[in-house]
């Protein structure tokens, strides 16, 4: 890292993710610290912690249960960006998922003499069973750990062509960015040993030409730590029954978001962590890991960190995985209970309050009365479904 200078005054950095390898971490940090980056001239735009929606606008594709971004959404997003004369510095896990010509758009867009793109690759041991808990949280999918495994690990010599390998892959993702910019404007972070990722915002200090320790957050930063096995297959069974169900997405996501935020709260004295990839994935996973460890050796980019440690010991790898969870803790229980009608009581409250705002004294019409009574379904129906998924969970 001692070798890393700034870049150019008027560099645009680009941070890709992938997902699951500290980018919240690093993304809030940015966020906390934006006051003070636009003192110095850097610019990390908007107000949120990622820019998400401008990467959604301009892939084209967005998270289960949100609404699609027109395009038109990016091509603002990077006017303003061409029009900011300093440094600046955009993140978003999304823009991992572009295509090659995607991603060159990205470059003639914001410009191709500013462009600079850094990327995080982490060991597979542990981005593959991170990544099956982060699925089944933004309800990507309902498979389980080992049909997961099977997909995106299965036998033979070479890595399938899957949307975890698009993102996940470090010779596609790095040959992609390769493919549109010139190799000493991609930086591949290689090392991921730091577990709480306090090594991510020390590079961007370089990188940015900040002060040691200004990206240190004024507040406590998420982690977006993975859950527990238990809680992902809770979660898991739900998406099941949303599938079955034919839930909308966005009541998916409202569902799986209450869920998420009041189970991540509750302590565990007894964690039952996710296990640890078993022998035929796991070999599976050294192969890969010793071609991506040779060709990040070789790659004209900059590479920072030690590419030996993203290769791991099968050695140890168990024979086979344990049967999935039958038994979550009451606490858990009533915690994703509490959790959804919370998140749905504050739409509800949030609308109120909106209704009364633009019409305190109007009386409330056939169409008002409707939906009041579509309301109090929704949230009944929503009872009887927490009580089914309880149920399957061998908890009533």
């Amino acid at each position: 890292m001692d070798r890393l200078s700034a870049l150019p005054d008027d560099a645009i950095l680009v941070h890709i993710g992938p997902p699951k390898t500290g980018t919240t971490y690093l993304q809030h940090v940015l966020a906390d610290r934006r006051a003070e980056l636009a003192e110095r001239g850097i610019l990390y735009p908007g107000t949120a912690p990622r820019q998400a929606v401008e990467s959604w606008s301009l892939r084209g594709g967005s998270m289960p249960g949100y609404r699609l971004p027109p395009p038109t959404v990016w091509e603002r997003f990077a006017e303003r960006m061409r029009e900011h004369p300093g440094r600046i510095v955009i993140s978003s896990e999304g823009f991992a998922a572009l295509t090659d010509e995607k991603a060159a758009k990205l470059v003639r867009d914001l410009g191709p003499e500013r462009v600079h793109v850094i990327m995080t690759i982490r060991a597979l041991d542990r981005v593959a069973p991170s990544a099956w808990q982060q699925h089944v949280k933004n309800q990507i999918t309902a498979d389980s750990y080992a049909d997961f495994l099977e997909r995106v690990l299965p036998d033979g010599d070479a890595a399938p062509r899957t949307k975890f390998w698009h993102i996940q892959g470090a010779q596609g993702l790095v040959e992609r960015w390769m493919g549109v910019l010139p190799p000493e404007r991609v930086f591949v972070v290689a090392d991921d040993r730091d577990r709480d990722w306090n090594q991510l915002p020390t590079i961007f200090e370089r990188l940015l030409g900040l002060p040691e320790s200004l990206l240190t957050p004024t507040s406590e930063v998420p982690l977006n730590q993975s859950l527990t096995y238990d809680r992902v297959e809770l979660l898991r069974r739900v998406n099941e029954t949303a599938h079955a169900r034919e839930w909308s997405g966005r009541l998916h996501r409202h569902v799986n978001e209450g869920i998420v935020r009041a189970i991540s709260a509750v302590d565990d004295l007894d964690p039952t962590p996710i296990p640890p990839l078993p022998r035929r994935a796991a070999e599976m996973a050294a192969r890969v890991s010793k071609e991506r460890a040779a060709f990040l050796d070789t790659a004209e980019v900059h590479v920072i960190g030690d590419v030996a440690h993203l290769e791991f010991d099968v050695d140890t790898a168990p024979a086979g995985l344990p049967d999935p969870p039958e038994m979550i803790s009451i606490d858990v229980a009533v915690a994703a209970i509490e959790g959804v009608v919370a998140l749905g009581m504050e739409g509800i409250l949030a609308r109120e309050a909106k209704g009364a705002a633009q019409s305190a004294a109007a009386k409330p019409t056939e169409a008002d009365r409707r939906a009041s009574a579509n309301e109090l379904s929704g949230r009944l129906l929503l009872r009887a479904l927490v009580r089914r998924c309880l149920a399957r969970l061998r908890l009533l």
